[in-house]
């Protein structure tokens, strides 16, 4: 399973104080493109959002790894069996 959304975190309304609205749109923008296909379309990103971009797609590039990591961690703890029945641990009592 994927992940289907991309996490704006909050420092990034800071980050993006200086830029106009449609830089912050074609920035907003060029990071969904950017988490759905991987690819970065430099003509969306025509203005100072460009300068910003390379700090943001580094967050979007660690958020997924972690993301990644997790569901790795849950298949390896998944393949383990799981927490045992309630029922199967009284009757051993």
């Amino acid at each position: 399973m994927s992940l289907n959304y991309l996490r704006l975190h909050n420092n990034f309304l800071e980050e993006m104080e200086l830029l106009t609205m449609e830089e912050r749109g074609r920035l907003v923008t060029a990071l969904l493109m950017y988490w759905r296909t991987g690819a970065i379309d430099e003509d969306t990103l025509s203005g100072n959002e460009r300068y910003l971009f390379p700090v943001c797609r580094n967050r979007v590039d660690l958020d997924r790894e972690a993301y990644e990591d997790m569901c790795a961690l849950n298949r390896k703890n998944g393949a383990l069996g799981g927490r045992p029945s309630k029922k199967r641990a009284k009757a051993q009592c």
